[in-house]
């Protein structure tokens, strides 16, 4: 796995270098501390991933103006683009989507460590499929997955491939006329899951529930309004497994 983070901190761009040191997993990380570095190295480094800031205080150009000159590129694969960053405006953020971001981690969050975002990243990266898999899935699959990472639910959670697995199973019941009040996740859909990952139906629901939660703890308020419309729980501020879940199917069940 390859690495390029774009920040003009020289100090955190350290922290990463050590912390780097003690993962449990290997990947080569390269630094740029600003706009045109970045871009350069984009094209001698090749990276797998990117680690982004949106303001560089001490260098040239900024994140937003580096997201929005790769996204009119010609590169045929762009890299995962995770945001790191203190600036907590939600136009901001909502730019950075719309520019190409993928993921973001807030610097101001108590939970949030560079160990945090590398773990991410490399869970990311190996649930990716191999040269030639990208055939295998089907249009719908790739459209649902698509909406989901509008969200900020991505490939890096187990539960988005869970979640994507659902929706698809619920559409084929459907399709048998079965109608969707009618479907029991906890017996016709977690178990068939379950199965295909070789994990317990537990898990799987558990899965979701964590990238569901996830979502509504990493994405702004605005981001979620404009692309889920349905209830969230008064319990826990984000949607349960089935409302979540059946929101999708009712969304995709005319898509061809």
């Amino acid at each position: 796995m390859k690495i390029l983070i774009i920040e003009d901190e020289r100090e955190h761009c350290e922290e990463y270098i050590k912390c780097l040191e003690i993962m449990p997993f290997e990947a080569e990380l390269m630094a740029a501390d600003g706009y045109a570095k970045g871009l350069s190295m984009l094209e001698t480094f090749k990276p797998d991933i990117i680690l982004l800031d949106l303001e560089f205080s001490q260098s040239d150009g900024d994140g937003i103006l580096f997201l929005d000159k790769i996204k009119k590129s010609n590169i045929k694969k762009l890299p995962y683009i995770i945001v790191i960053t203190a600036n907590i405006s939600k136009k901001a953020h909502k730019t950075a989507r719309q520019c190409g971001a993928d993921y973001f981690f807030l610097k101001t969050k108590p939970d949030y460590s560079p160990y945090l975002v590398l773990e991410f990243a490399n869970t990311y990266f190996t649930h990716q499929p191999k040269d030639g898999d990208e055939g295998s899935e089907n249009r719908l699959e790739n459209i649902i997955s698509d909406e989901l990472g509008k969200i900020g639910v991505t490939r890096g959670m187990d539960g988005k491939n869970y979640i994507v697995d659902a929706v698809m199973i619920i559409l084929d019941l459907m399709s048998n006329k079965m109608k969707l009040n009618n479907i029991n996740l906890g017996k016709q859909v977690y178990p068939v899951i379950a199965r295909k990952y070789k994990k317990s139906a537990q898990t799987v629901e558990q899965g979701i529930r964590n990238a569901i939660k996830r979502a509504w703890l990493i994405t702004d308020l605005d981001t979620l309004a404009d692309n889920y419309t349905d209830s969230i729980s008064i319990d826990t501020g984000y949607p349960e497994n089935k409302s979540f879940i059946f929101y999708y199917v009712e969304k995709f069940s005319r898509v061809e």
